[in-house]
């Protein structure tokens, strides 16, 4: 049996990389299945990616490299946590499942009360986790 966890995953946050662990340790003892973790929008989310000079110049300038640099290696610990311990899909799974990843899974779990707080997401990203269900 193959189950897929879908739910909040930034690369910055202990919070849900934690619970999302707990979730997939749980399956795995309780169905004996294969348990992976969706990548979805928010894994790319606050990993900065200057595009030109101006704006490694723009962030030198405001006295945010040191910030940058520290986020980057932040997310780096997280991306190489979730690859290894949470199974990560490689694909990003989005709104309307365009690369059909969803099939390959005999169920999809979303894991995180978070992903119901419509103050917090927008109206696209509560869909996502509703249109899953």
């Amino acid at each position: 049996m193959k189950i897929l966890i879908v739910t909040l995953s930034g690369y910055w946050n202990y919070g849900n990389r934690l619970q999302n662990l707990a979730l997939k340790k749980i399956l795995e003892k309780k169905f004996s299945a294969r348990v992976e973790s969706a990548k979805t929008w928010q894994s790319d989310a606050m990993i900065w990616k200057p595009k030109t000079i101006r704006d490694w110049a723009s962030k030198i300038k405001n006295g945010q490299l040191m910030e940058i640099t520290a986020m980057k290696n932040r997310v780096g610990n997280f991306i190489a946590f979730s690859t290894n311990q949470l199974s990560e899909t490689t694909d990003i799974v989005d709104l309307k499942d365009s690369l059909g990843l969803l099939q390959n899974y005999d169920y999809v779990v979303v894991g995180s009360d978070q992903v119901w707080n419509t103050n917090w997401l927008t109206m696209d990203q509560f869909k996502f986790f509703y249109l899953i269900v």
